[in-house]
């Protein structure tokens, strides 16, 4: 039975796989990925220079804080996958969701937005959970902080008109509200059953997930705390390398939330960090350079990348090193009690 429940588990992530994994994907992602970089050296060897005009220092504090500040968030929104992921049957310690979720951040700095869902997928079924409830549940996850970004990015629109991507709002909210009918338990369920039956993939179904409407609202509600806490983190990273006014706070927290918006909501879409990325330039040019809001852009990845190594970095030297270090203590001081039992061994 263990055997085959393993190779059900793994035909369900390889199903996965094949789904996110198209030649057409890959290339699309590429094309996209090249042409981000043709923009970048253009821009910067056209109007590099005025990169040259502002003011940069490093305030190592400051530096810290905004790292600081980044891992309250995601300590945070671990919290919310562990409530989402036990809504789908998945029900491990806190402690291991922590792992995965720090280890499963590391692939989302890769072209494409659906690496993460693939590796969580993997890292839960060494635990022995099924792989297609725990993608459902990235799914989900996905699509609830990236409702959570749309709306704190509205808000904000709401603050300062100037930095609105739409010329009619309530095209955005109608999308939104559209997003937010379709992960309702009682719709999503039914349109990932209908999915797994028409691919064979699961002869009785998904599970029904045990969350409702309030849960889906609540766990809305804290991952717009996630990203406000998210965006004065970057706040407080461009402050540390250059002199930064306050008025800056919000377009730097809408460009935050709008680069996470669209990551989320189309992260199937192949060459999702392209597309991010260019709407996070856009809400920023209004109030900076097109040379300095491309240079933010790439200091916001570099950052990132940085608070994801050492988010799982800590998780490693705190949680899975000394778990391995008292597992080879325990063989080592067993391997000689075994030797001196055998017979032949003793007096």
């Amino acid at each position: 039975m263990a055997v085959d429940s393993r190779t059900g588990d793994d035909k369900q992530v390889g199903f996965i796989r094949r789904l996110l994994n198209t030649n057409l994907s890959r290339v699309a992602g590429i094309v996209l990925v090249l042409f981000a970089i043709v923009f970048i050296v253009v821009i910067l060897m056209r109007d590099g220079t005025k990169l040259l005009e502002q003011p940069v220092h490093l305030n190592i504090a400051l530096l810290c804080l905004s790292f600081t500040i980044g891992f309250w968030g995601l300590l945070i929104a671990v919290l919310i996958w562990h409530r989402i992921l036990a809504s789908y049957g998945v029900r491990q310690s806190l402690r291991d969701d922590l792992r995965i979720y720090s280890y499963s951040s590391l692939p989302l700095v890769l072209p494409g937005g659906v690496w993460g869902i693939v590796s969580r997928s993997v890292l839960y079924q060494r635990l022995g959970a099924k792989g297609i409830p725990v993608a459902t549940a990235s799914i989900v996850e996905t699509l609830v902080v990236g409702l959570a970004a749309a709306g704190l990015y509205m808000a904000s629109t709401l603050v300062r008109p100037d930095i609105s991507l739409w010329k009619k709002p309530e095209i955005g909210l109608l999308f939104s509200i559209l997003a937010l009918t379709l992960i309702h338990p009682r719709i999503f369920n039914r349109l990932v059953n209908w999915a797994l039956q028409r691919t064979k993939q699961e002869k009785n179904g998904l599970p029904l997930a045990s969350f409702n409407f309030k849960a889906l609202v609540i766990w809305v509600s804290v991952e717009i705390i996630i990203l406000l806490i998210g965006g004065m983190a970057m706040f407080v990273l461009l402050a540390s390398l250059t002199d930064v006014s306050p008025s800056m706070l919000i377009p730097v927290i809408a460009s935050w939330a709008v680069a996470v918006a669209v990551g989320n909501l189309f992260f199937w879409l192949p060459g999702t960090p392209v597309l991010r990325d260019g709407a996070m330039v856009l809400v920023l040019t209004p109030s900076q350079t097109l040379p300095v809001a491309v240079a933010f852009v790439l200091l916001v990845r570099l950052w990132s990348l940085a608070s994801l190594l050492l988010l799982a970095g800590l998780v490693w030297v705190t949680l899975d090193l000394p778990t391995r270090l008292r597992k080879n203590t325990k063989a080592t001081v067993s391997t000689p009690k075994r030797a001196g039992n055998t017979p032949g061994s003793g007096k």
